[in-house]
């Protein structure tokens, strides 16, 4: 079965997920292959066929052209267009985690974000420490982490630095929330509607926290 599809930058390419490969579709001919997993269920490191992957359907790309893949026994691979596949430590020191159901994506400033815990989106350094960025509890609109989701159901960076991350709140109701660069460096938090750290159906608002768990 196929996960999220990406393209290439130079719209020549699809890249798909299975539950054990990453596959690449050449647009113009339809030619399908392989670019990374051995067709078997593991967490191997390694390149094209060496490589083994834990159903790796969530798919993005990373600053430098990688993409990056959420796999559903928690882990976060990396792979190169040349199909060289590497584990990254992004979240392993998070608390409770939960299978990855969603995108992970890259921030301006390196790191990594996604909702990793269900319900709560977490931010998490390269070297795997991690904050929450959203609140527990009752579905709620709100400033850092009173803001709490229901089930975030993509993220996807902008060239500005912000992450937009979409949620089906209750009654079906779609969120957008916005995480901005440099989130571990908080400064003076601002209250304004454009600036302030916030998740709302209303407008599009700054989701985050700072406090660690």
């Amino acid at each position: 079965s196929a996960g999220e599809i990406l393209i290439s930058p130079d719209g020549t390419t699809l890249y798909a997920g299975t539950n054990t490969q990453i596959k690449k579709i050449n647009i113009a001919t339809g030619a399908v292959s392989v670019l990374a997993g051995s067709g078997s269920t593991g967490t191997a490191d390694g390149t094209g066929l060496n490589a083994s992957f834990n159903i790796p359907k969530f798919l993005a790309w990373d600053n430098n052209g990688n993409i990056l893949a959420a796999q559903n026994n928690l882990q976060v691979r990396q792979v190169t267009l040349a199909g060289v596949v590497t584990t990254l430590a992004a979240f392993s020191s998070a608390p409770s985690l939960s299978p990855h159901s969603n995108t992970i994506v890259q921030t301006r400033d390196g790191n990594y974000v996604g909702m990793v815990s269900v319900p709560v989106v977490r931010l998490s350094t390269p070297d795997g420490s991690s904050v929450a960025v959203s609140g527990t509890g009752t579905i709620a609109d709100g400033l850092n982490r009173a803001g709490v989701l229901s089930s975030a159901r993509g993220s996807v960076t902008t060239p500005d630095g912000k992450v937009y991350i979409s949620d089906v709140g209750g009654g079906g109701s779609i969120r957008v929330g916005t995480l901005y660069p440099s989130l571990l460096n908080p400064g003076t938090q601002s209250t304004l509607d454009g600036t302030r750290l916030a998740f709302s159906s209303a407008n599009l608002a700054q989701l985050g926290a700072f406090a660690n768990d």
